[in-house]
């Protein structure tokens, strides 16, 4: 009976085995690289990439919406036309999550996860989580326009991934703002 039950648990536990062998790399889930990303986010068209150095008035609007002070004096981002593209890192528990979130001029247009790195919450990863996000706008106190349901299991990730966007659109506003022509 012992060798039954200690086999039965083996074949049980298989199949987790080979999922994770398989989504997980040194530790890290890497769904998509940048560049993939970034030719779904501009559907192939071309785009630019370009740097934003917040002043004080934006460094603080980023950690009021963060909840934290932003470390980078730099942030990356790529646009074509009204389209802009964020990859960003922002930590869940205590690793950083890696997303991408695409923002236009309705709002955000997709958000993905490029690498997770956090030993629970992946599922922040699944079409589903992320398309409650899709339309999403900043309102006047700058918090997310639409209410993200949660994962259980998962409530870090999932505000990080909620952070996160809001400081894309945020980031999104002001470079909408400094374009050429742009009605501050």
């Amino acid at each position: 009976m012992t060798r039954v039950s200690v086999l039965l648990a083996v074949l049980l536990m298989l199949p987790a085995g080979l999922y994770a062998a398989d989504e997980y790399d040194g530790g890290a889930a890497r769904y998509l690289s940048t560049r993939a990303f970034l030719q779904q986010a501009f559907d192939g068209d071309s785009y630019e990439g370009n740097l934003l150095i917040p002043d004080a008035g934006l460094r603080q609007a980023m950690d009021t919406v963060l909840g934290h002070a932003y470390r980078a004096r730099r942030i990356h981002y790529w646009r074509h036309g009204t389209r802009t593209a964020w990859v960003l890192d922002e930590i869940g528990r205590q690793d950083p999550i890696t997303i991408g979130v695409v923002v236009g001029p309705s709002g955000i247009q997709a958000v993905d996860i490029l690498v997770y790195r956090e030993e629970r919450g992946g599922e922040v990863h699944r079409p589903a989580f992320r398309q409650q996000f899709t339309g999403a706008t900043l309102n006047n106190d700058n918090r997310l326009s639409v209410t993200v349901d949660g994962i259980t299991g998962a409530t870090l990730s999932v505000h990080a991934v909620e952070r996160t966007a809001s400081l894309a659109l945020l980031l999104h506003r002001r470079v909408m703002q400094q374009a050429p022509g742009a009605t501050p």
